[in-house]
């Protein structure tokens, strides 16, 4: 992606944000992430955030 671009799903994208930003911040670390995300969305994806770091 270039500079200024994002990724937005608007409708039937209910738990995909959180793994994706996830997964685009592990991609490159070198730039900051950031999602927006409803409590509804977060409880079908919460589980992504174990695999953000160790055990």
């Amino acid at each position: 992606m270039e500079a200024g671009q994002y990724y937005n799903t608007f409708s039937g994208g209910l738990g995909w944000a959180l793994p994706a930003a996830v997964g685009a911040a592990m991609a490159d670390p070198t730039h900051r992430t950031l999602c927006l995300i409803g409590d509804g969305s977060l409880m079908y994806s919460v589980q992504a955030l174990r695999g953000t770091g160790p055990l």
